[in-house]
């Protein structure tokens, strides 16, 4: 089993001058010292608009920073692969530009539950969640490895032929990852041969369920959503190991912030509430208990667990809400020296035998990926040409003094063509 640290980048109220400067420093000396230990990944998600609770909105931009502070560490991408959030082509650019600064680090994540304070800023539609999902990660992962993209008609995601660049290191993309919440979707993620990320309850009981439902679906019958199979499960977990509790009113705050824009039924008005202190006074909710907090002795009996069930990555959660600096990289310094040797032992082999039980079943899959081979490529008509093609005077659709590019731009995007692409 693999270790690896996630970074939400909670920033609790009062907000003092430069904070975010200094958290974003501080997770850049946590990472140092997180490889400088052995762990092995780091991972970060995409949010928006949840004060104090997650201020890792562009992960995409910290993590390439990351990449330049870390030689060997596999640098995780977890991203909303929604059509009306993120354009297939726009992921595929900032996964290959990341993969190459990282020398062909990165792991690729999608699918991260999102609040209403985020759909429907973001126009997500309820209704068609799933499948647009679906689809740009499908068209996505297409782009990365064809030369060109052959394009798209689907009804939702229309797209002409393009060479979308720059290519990542990895081909035909990053191993793929899907974050799951409900058994449902793990088993929907087993089916598309991709990774699970599970962000539920990570006790032992809940996790046995969880590979149990991956595995069946995975050997039942797996169609790969991606260009090829990544057959693993991580869970997500809070962690500290230590004895003084430190830890214990920013787990309270972290469980209650994502309460606040999940579940309560409440309201939020954005840049007036403050969440830590709300939940501080919340009588009604207790401290949850994490297994991965706690003395190392329970914590290393979980891992223990875990990796028993067959569990091939625990992502810890380590910057706990208003834990000083100094705790955290110790925290951090605990689990390198008292818990990983003995798990990096076992990893090697398990790692080996594993993919050697799956290899059958893994070319098996992934000879069903359809061939993105074209017979012939397209052209794409510059402006002038197409207003040539199309019997128009381009010098009539000047409008007052409208530049002749401007000109051309409307004849292209709001004259004579196809349907615009609903995106």
């Amino acid at each position: 089993m693999k270790f690896g640290v996630f970074f939400d980048l909670a920033m609790p109220r009062p907000w003092r001058a430069e904070g975010e400067y200094v958290l974003f420093a501080q997770a850049i000396e946590q990472l140092r010292l997180a490889e400088d230990l052995g762990i092995e990944y780091c991972w970060a998600a995409e949010r928006n608009f949840l004060e104090e609770y997650w201020h890792g909105s562009a992960p995409e931009v910290f993590l390439a920073a990351f990449s330049q502070n870390t030689r060997k560490m596999r640098i995780g991408y977890i991203n909303q692969m929604v059509l009306s959030i993120n354009h297939p082509a726009r992921v595929s650019a900032r996964l290959g530009t990341l993969d190459l600064l990282s020398h062909g680090r990165v792991e690729w994540g999608y699918g991260w539950p999102l609040s209403r304070i985020e759909r429907e800023s973001l126009n997500v539609p309820d209704e068609e969640f799933e499948i647009q999902q679906d689809i740009a990660v499908r068209e996505c992962a297409k782009m990365q490895c064809a030369e060109p993209y052959p394009g798209s008609e689907h009804p939702l995601f229309e797209m002409e032929t393009r060479n979308v660049l720059p290519k990542p290191a990895q081909q035909p993309h990053p191993p793929l990852w899907r974050v799951c919440e409900v058994l449902k979707d793990v088993g929907n993620a087993g089916s598309a041969g991709v990774g699970v990320i599970w962000i539920g309850d990570p006790t032992p009981n809940a996790i046995k369920l969880v590979t149990k439902y991956y595995n069946v679906a995975l050997q039942a019958e797996c169609n790969p959503l991606g260009r090829r199979v990544n057959p693993q499960i991580a869970v997500v977990t809070p962690y500290f190991c230590g004895s003084a509790g430190e830890e214990r009113e920013g787990l309270k705050f972290r469980d209650y912030a994502a309460n606040h824009f999940h579940r309560l039924d409440r309201n939020h008005r954005p840049n007036q509430e403050d969440i830590w202190n709300a939940a501080l006074s919340d009588e009604t909710m207790q401290a949850v208990e994490f297994p991965a907090c706690g003395p190392v002795a329970k914590v290393k009996a979980y891992f223990s667990e875990l990796e028993a069930l067959g569990v091939d990555q625990i992502i810890l959660v380590h910057q706990i809400a208003n834990v000083d600096a100094e705790t955290t990289l110790s925290s951090l310094q605990a689990l390198g020296e008292n818990i990983l040797p003995e798990f990096k032992r076992r990893d090697l082999s398990a790692s080996q035998s594993k993919r050697s039980s799956l290899a059958e079943l893994i070319e098996r899959a992934e000879s069903k990926v359809p061939d993105l081979a074209m017979e012939q490529v397209p052209e794409v008509d510059s402006y002038p040409s197409l207003s040539r093609r199309l019997g128009i005077d381009v010098m009539t659709l000047q409008q007052g003094r409208a530049p002749l590019g401007a000109a051309m731009w409307r004849l292209q995007v709001g004259g004579p063509r196809r349907k615009k692409p609903k995106v």
